[in-house]
């Protein structure tokens, strides 16, 4: 059929080709009703992608598999991946894609966001051979995961040669609605909507089939159909070769229905194995095999195959293998005219079949879930394998739609709890709101005290990663009084989840404690549990002081390495240790601990861990005044967060880009950032985050409230200067709001427990709040010297600069202009511009000159250049970097070119003399 005025989608095509061509990312989005002529759009722009030497990959989501996971993907690199090379388009990250792209590879446990990572990965992989053109038709009928992937595509394709073309219905509704709507709204994206025919171009196709059509023919088939031209010639088919008029104008203009008076009669005119093998594939789905369609519709293999060529050349059936429906709307006028006996038992003899022959465990359930609920034993056993299947692509919502289905069957009594405590499990790896329902109604449905242990952990586990220990706590009650029932192993670790989630409260601290000590010779065997319990230990010792504070290291130590050896995610345990060690100041094993957790998450792949310790090495580098460092880790794990992990990982992420931006005095993106993350206040972190930027905004009010919340909360549960040092930054606001008695008491506090817990870092803290509030040089410069002592160099050139201005308030402006200018210098190598500012400030008042920083050289480098320089000169590839980093090659290849204009050189190997 001709493409009839569809000359400006036509010009969008060739438009897309040339800028893949040329290198550059495009997406095309197509939406319209079905028969507008979506699929011809797509089919020239494969035929012009492959014309031009780009490599077109093309699938067609259908309804029937619109439950497995990943389906649509699979459909577009299977085939490309089955042509050989596997190995290395699977290479790297890409790894991660394989268990969603090959059947039966087992991969390692992942979730959504590292699958999506392979899969991007693999694109670019694929790319890099040949610049590729995907092309997806029926979007809104294409399965959750691979949707998220092509958003996920989107977002990062501006740089690459690929382009991605997509069809869908504006009706799709769901998720499926807002993936696409995703898509639709990329920068790159160009949006087409093709409008039904003019008069004119209606009358043009009726004449490819008419000699001379009247005009009242014309007319009244355009308005029957509206201007679609797949309705347009299934009416034709329908009237025939000599159409009266009155026929036509009798026409309902309901695509389904003017359709089906095109393939109804079809059908009847053919043999009545050609219908059951109609019916067969409208079950199916698209790309059904012969021998499957054979089986259904009870024929024998030359039988089945007569009857495709038959339902082909009359038009119903595309004349290729596997076999497919010309359109969907074919398919849907077959599926309508089917009886609900006839869908349920095709989709279940397909499903069984499928079952037999070792298919992918979704495309099974894909069938299964249009069957009628029956109480089948192994409907719900088949949903259930599906449901492991899916969670082990990394496709938690698909699982719970599988397991959601299996309760409906219903299932025999004795696995219910089994099957809630799977959903329940599932449940919380998207987040759903009933997930703790779920897991409280599987405990109800069993006395079984090992099951009911079982739970308790697995909701336990989740809620305290929410900070939520009160459920976590309601959960472990429920087999309070059944330990003894357990055996040993599941007992220890019932009893270590218990001492992790209820040391915090005050009553019972004493209690946990004691158990900790008494389970403490079985944390060497490793494992959640024995992390659980170094931790509790490591954190008592910490607020025991002094005299405990090496305990506390070295059991911090033990934890981290513990928990590092699990396999599988570690969420929270190695955090937990590394605030430990930098509450103590004890940065070296700190930052090996991080340094080996994120070697670890990258060969695994895993995000949500690389972000947790992205995140507390963003908060090592802060306190280390190695600003840059940490805002580009502070900004990594917070595009971790935002894709992988969700608000409650970006209270974070959040607050540590926030700290560093404020150090910057770049208040007003600070403010965006904390404005647009939309994320709670209601972590210490955050807000005492919030309270410095505020502080640096001049709201001093707001300031103040939101660092005595911060401290509130701090109290409530770990109060330790080192933890949330928030009474230092308290005082200095009191100060600026004139309320000195309040401020002095809140310094002297400060200074208190700073000596009380031997913390060098926070003491040097509340000695320059202190100094600042009474004006007192000698208490100033004390807070230089124990400053000078720590690795906290930001805080020293803070307290530095601080000393000179109150030497300089003094009228001692020689030493003043000697301290200021230290201070400075060392402010401007941490990278810290605002408190750089304030010294040149205090300087130009001490009648000094200070020189302006430098634009060139390695201080120049922007936070996300000195990254990838540092990377470049470690040996990694640009590509390697771009991996690391999570970015685009053409990304690193733009900052390194930056970076090597401020470095004044011109190749890779000149990185190698480059020094911080």
């Amino acid at each position: 059929m001709v493409l009839l005025e569809r000359e400006a989608e036509l010009g969008c095509v060739d438009a897309l080709v040339d800028a893949v061509a040329g290198g550059l990312g495009r997406v095309l989005f197509v939406e319209g009703p079905a028969g507008i002529g979506k699929t011809r759009l797509l089919d020239a722009a494969a035929q012009r992608a492959r014309a031009v030497g780009l490599r077109p990959l093309v699938a067609r989501a259908g309804e029937v598999e619109r439950e497995y996971a990943f389906g649509l993907v699979r459909a577009l690199f299977e085939p490309v991946l089955a042509t050989g090379g596997a190995a290395e388009l699977l290479a790297g990250p890409a790894r991660l894609a394989a268990p969603v792209i090959v059947l039966g590879e087992p991969g390692s446990p992942a979730g959504i966001a590292e699958r999506l990572h392979g899969l991007y990965w693999l694109t670019v992989n694929l790319a890099d051979q040949d610049p590729l053109v995907l092309i997806v038709d029926d979007a809104h009928w294409a399965d959750e995961p691979s949707l998220r992937a092509l958003a996920y595509l989107a977002h990062r394709i501006a740089d690459l040669p690929i382009g991605l073309v997509v069809a869908a219905r504006p009706e799709a509704g769901g998720s499926a609605s807002g993936l696409l709507a995703a898509i639709r709204s990329e920068p790159v994206a160009t949006v087409l909507r093709p409008g039904p025919l003019t008069r004119a171009g209606s009358d043009a196709l009726l004449r490819t089939r008419y000699t001379a059509p009247t005009p009242e023919f014309c007319a009244a088939c355009h308005e029957a159909c509206g201007g679609n031209p797949m309705l347009l010639l299934a009416l034709v088919d329908a009237v025939g070769d000599a159409p009266p008029d009155d026929r036509v104008a009798a026409v309902h203009d309901r695509a389904p229905a003017i359709v089906a008076t095109s393939v109804l009669p079809r059908l009847r005119r053919l043999p009545p194995a050609s219908a059951a093998a109609a019916r067969a594939v409208a079950v199916l789905g698209p790309d059904a095999e012969l021998r499957h369609v054979a089986a259904l519709a009870e024929l024998d293999h030359d039988e089945a195959a007569e009857a495709a060529d038959a339902l082909a050349a009359a038009g119903l059936l595309v004349p290729v293998r596997p076999l497919a429906f010309t359109h969907p709307l074919v398919a849907q006028v077959v599926a309508d005219h089917m009886t609900p006996g006839e869908r349920h038992h095709g989709h279940l003899d397909a499903a069984r079949r499928l079952h037999a022959e070792g298919a992918d465990p979704e495309r099974v359930a894909g069938h299964l879930m249009a069957t009628e609920r029956l109480g089948d034993p192994w409907v719900v056993a088949a949903l259930r394998d599906a449901a492991r299947s899916a969670l082990r692509k990394g496709a938690p919502a698909t699982a719970v739609a599988y397991l959601r289905r299996a309760l409906a069957e219903p299932p025999d009594p004795a696995v219910r709890a089994e099957i809630r405590l799977e959903l329940g499990t599932a449940q919380l790896e998207v987040s759903a709101p009933d997930a703790f329902a779920t897991l409280s109604e599987a405990l109800e449905l069993t006395p079984d005290t090992a099951f009911r242990a079982r739970v308790a952990l697995v909701a336990s586990g989740a809620a305290r990663s929410a900070s939520d220990f009160r459920t976590a706590d309601r959960f472990l009650a429920e087999v309070d009084d059944r330990l003894d029932q357990l055996e040993d192993g599941l007992r220890y670790q019932v009893e270590a989840e218990a001492v992790f989630v209820r040391w915090l409260d005050p009553g019972r601290r004493a209690e946990m404690i004691a158990r900790a000590r008494a389970l403490e010779p079985r944390a060497a065997a490793g494992g959640a549990a024995g992390a659980n319990v170094l931790l509790v230990l490591a954190f008592d010792a910490l607020l025991g002081g002094a005299p405990t504070a090496d305990r506390a290291a070295d059991l911090a130590v033990r934890a981290a390495a513990v928990a590092n050896d699990i396999d599988g995610p570690t969420l929270g345990l190695v955090a937990a240790a590394v605030n430990v060690l930098l509450a103590l100041d004890r940065v070296g094993p700190a930052r090996t601990t991080l340094d080996r957790v994120i070697a670890v998450a990258r060969h695994h792949g895993s995000l949500l861990q690389l972000g947790e310790a992205t995140t507390f090495r963003a908060m090592l580098n802060h306190r280390l005044g190695m600003v840059p460092d940490a805002e580009a880790d502070a900004r990594l794990a917070d595009r971790i967060a935002q894709e992988a992990a969700g608000p409650s990982a970006r209270r974070w992420t959040v607050a540590w880009l926030v700290r560093c931006l404020v150090e910057r005095g770049e208040l007003a993106e600070a403010e965006d950032v904390l404005c647009r993350s939309g994320v709670p206040a209601n972590l210490s972190v955050l807000l005492e985050a919030r309270g410095h930027l505020r502080a640096a905004q001049g709201r001093a009010e707001e300031a103040l409230a939101d660092l005595r919340a911060a401290g509130g909360r701090a109290e409530r549960q770990l109060d330790h200067p080192g933890l949330v040092p928030w009474r230092p930054a308290a005082a200095s606001v009191l100060r600026r709001l004139g309320r000195l008695g309040e401020a002095r008491d809140v310094a002297d506090e400060a200074v208190l427990l700073a000596r009380r817990f031997a913390a060098p870092r926070a003491l040097g803290l509340a000695l320059n709040a202190r100094g600042l509030v009474d004006d007192s040089v000698d208490t100033l410069r004390e807070a230089v010297e124990v400053l000078a002592a720590t690795p906290a160099r930001l805080d020293h050139a803070r307290a530095t600069v601080s000393l000179g201005a109150a030497l300089r308030r003094a009228n001692s402006r020689t030493d003043a202009r000697q301290i200021l200018e230290h201070g400075m210098h060392e402010a401007h190598a941490c990278g810290a511009a605002a408190l750089v500012a304030h010294a040149r400030e205090e300087l130009t008042a001490c009648g000094a000159r200070p020189r302006r920083p430098a634009t060139t050289g390695w201080d120049a480098l922007t936070p996300s250049e000195r990254r990838i320089v540092q990377l470049a000169r470690d040996g990694l590839s640009n590509r390697e970097i771009a991996q690391t980093l999570f970015v685009t090659t053409k990304t690193v290849e733009t900052h390194l070119g930056a970076a090597y204009r401020k470095l004044g050189i011109t190749r890779r190997t000149e990185l190698a003399r480059e020094t911080r």
